[in-house]
């Protein structure tokens, strides 16, 4: 019995070295969903996106103004639930929660039901965006790999993939086709991701979300945003960016094969952040009462539709 929770400690020590923080959306402001669909996991496809606006937010003041503009327009003027996306990436390097991992969110048509949709907050049509939000990206698709919310042999696709959309621009796509298990042809939508106990969605809930937001609801983009910015090609660094994961940032590290990075980065992360037995269970405890939280708060939700 001790062995194997012991082995359980270890299995998600290794799990959370490798997951960035994400911002809680009581953190960043946001609003009750009028409604939620629950979505199994593991889902099948990632769909990256940029929200063209808001624009660039390089402050964590101005990423929470943005995600809340975000939500106050996909709500009361798209008619929707909750904001569209799964997850948001801001220029501050920290991933923000939209609807999360196991929720259908209302970002890529047809794949809505097995998908996390994650965008980038800026306009993305002439250039790049910075390192750090595409070192983000990378660390939150394999957080959700490893911890069996993305498939293991997952699609990455850019939302112009999906349906006939600019997004996620120009600039940012031609990233996208260079990252891991990006094609070029999409297989269809599985649909496997939806819970067979939730209602049917509205059908508005499933449009697209790249529109733009009107200006008066968008926090200016900081002068630093409008610099050209030369072509970034996404790898999966040996280390996440300070923002991502603080106190463990080696640009010395050379990046090499996918395994080898991951086992680099487990290795650094243990000395790091080893600690005493005690700080180890109390991560594991918080990480396990966040869960039945979680868990306790979608079935409420579920019940309210139910009765409802």
């Amino acid at each position: 019995m001790f062995v194997d929770w012991m082995m359980a400690v270890l299995r998600f020590a290794a799990v959370a070295s490798v997951c960035p923080r994400i911002v809680p959306r009581d953190e960043w402001g946001a609003r009750p969903p009028k409604a939620v669909l629950e979505m199994h996991n593991p889902v099948s496809t990632v769909v990256i996106h940029h929200t063209y606006s808001p624009s660039y937010c390089a402050s964590a003041a101005a990423c929470e103004e943005a995600m809340r503009s975000m939500q106050t327009f996909h709500q009361n003027d798209r008619g929707w639930d909750d904001i569209g996306y799964s997850f948001a990436v801001g220029g501050d390097g920290r991933v923000y929660k939209g609807r999360g991992w196991n929720r259908v969110g209302a970002h890529a048509p047809p794949y809505n039901q097995d998908s996390i949709g994650i965008t980038l907050i800026g306009d993305w049509t002439a250039q790049a965006p910075p390192k750090e939000m595409l070192d983000a990206v990378s660390w939150l698709i394999r957080c959700g790999v490893d911890t069996g919310r993305i498939a293991p042999d997952y699609q990455l696709i850019g939302h112009r993939q999906a349906r006939d959309t600019a997004c996620p621009g120009d600039g940012l796509f031609a990233v996208v086709r260079t990252m891991p298990r990006w094609t070029a042809t999409p297989a269809p939508p599985k649909h496997h991701g939806l819970s067979a106990a939730a209602p049917a969605a509205p059908a508005l809930d499933h449009l697209s979300s790249d529109l733009p937001i009107p200006a008066a609801a968008v926090p200016e983009a900081p002068a630093a945003a409008t610099a050209a910015a030369a072509p970034v090609v996404l790898e999966v660094s040996a280390t996440p960016s300070p923002a991502a994961r603080a106190g463990t940032y080696d640009p010395s590290t050379p990046v090499a094969s996918r395994d080898a990075v991951e086992v680099r980065q487990l290795n650094k992360r243990a000395s790091l952040r080893a600690g005493s037995l005690w700080d180890r269970l109390v991560l594991i405890w918080e990480h396990e009462a966040a869960r039945q939280e979680s868990e306790a708060a979608a079935a409420a939700s579920q019940d309210a539709v139910v009765v409802s």
